[in-house]
């Protein structure tokens, strides 16, 4: 069960690592469904967010439901946040940069106060819907819904996992997919500085 545990992670890893890692690519539609094409586009926009639902389990209860919940609500925020911010030129680096934090924090097992933990995901989540709420094309309330949708599924996603790895494996398992999910935040850092 290890082995076939083991394999299904690295299996997941290579396939997260041959994926583009932009999705600014145009979708054939629009609202809701994009959002969704979009994230299925590239990975970077969902691992960061199985990272933060992996980092709950690490952090235990009541973590396991308040960053889950925390992330889409920041990130509707963050997008609202366009009517009153400018276009930050310099998010799309960020992003890539906190996919690596997400899955070091997973990695390295950190533990900081609920508080803390759930205010870093919620600024991760708030410049992710910032950052897609300022390209036109897709400022939408459908496509706000849909990533924000997205964002709490890859959290219950990542909260998933992380319970059952820690079921069947234990704790280092889930703290190696968090070692994956950095290692492929670096990949995105060298894609976007190119």
């Amino acid at each position: 069960m290890r082995r076939t545990c083991l394999a299904a992670c690295h299996g997941l890893t290579l396939l997260l690592l041959a994926t583009p890692a932009l999705a600014h690519a145009p979708a054939p539609m629009a609202g809701l469904v994009e959002a969704f094409w979009h994230v299925l586009w590239s990975p970077l926009h969902i691992v960061p967010f199985i990272a933060i639902g992996l980092w709950a389990v690490l952090l235990g209860r009541p973590a396991i439901w308040v960053m889950p919940i925390t992330v889409p609500v920041a990130l509707v925020l963050g997008a609202a946040a366009v009517l009153v911010l400018p276009p930050l030129g310099w998010l799309p680096l960020a992003l890539a940069l906190g996919c690596v934090s997400a899955g070091l924090l997973v990695a390295l097992a950190v533990e900081p106060p609920l508080v803390l933990a759930a205010a870093l995901s919620a600024v991760y989540a708030a410049a992710f819907g910032h950052l897609h709420m300022t390209d036109t094309a897709r400022a939408s309330l459908e496509f706000t819904a849909g990533i924000g949708a997205i964002a709490l599924l890859g959290s219950g996603i990542g909260v998933a996992a992380g319970l059952l790895l820690a079921f069947f494996l234990n704790n280092i398992a889930v703290r190696l997919v968090g070692f994956a999910a950095a290692c492929f935040g670096v990949y995105a850092v060298a894609q976007i500085m190119g």
